[in-house]
């Protein structure tokens, strides 16, 4: 399936021409699909006020961005990935980050006492 050439725009758009995302119209559809949800992600936090950052495994700034193809462990520094660091100064609220391709494992307690309040 060809990519639509409006999802590659819409990421060029909001993750800057400074930091070229590697997405092209070769690229797998779900791939960029995925670089288009992360967009929506960032436009949602920039529109609550968020000071939105981009960071690689390292900590330092990218230069361009690589995001994961394939789902991976967050620890991984095989390549040196890219995440947003998402900060809504002066509110108390956590620092956050987005991640593309991350894989989750594990379980979760459900606090039935928490969602009868």
């Amino acid at each position: 399936m060809a990519v639509d050439p409006i999802f590659l725009n819409e990421i060029q758009t909001v993750l800057g021409s400074a930091i070229s995302p590697a997405y092209n119209t070769k690229s797998k559809a779900y791939d960029v699909f995925e670089g288009y949800v992360f967009t929506i992600v960032i436009k949602a936090a920039q529109a609550e006020g968020a000071i939105v950052t981009y960071k690689d495994v390292h900590g330092q700034t990218p230069t361009a961005f690589v995001f994961r193809t394939s789902p991976g462990s967050i620890q991984s520094n095989l390549h040196s990935y890219t995440h947003a660091v998402i900060e809504f100064p002066g509110t108390g609220k956590p620092v956050q980050e987005a991640h593309i391709g991350v894989y989750v494992r594990g379980t979760q307690k459900l606090d039935t006492n928490a969602m009868s309040s």
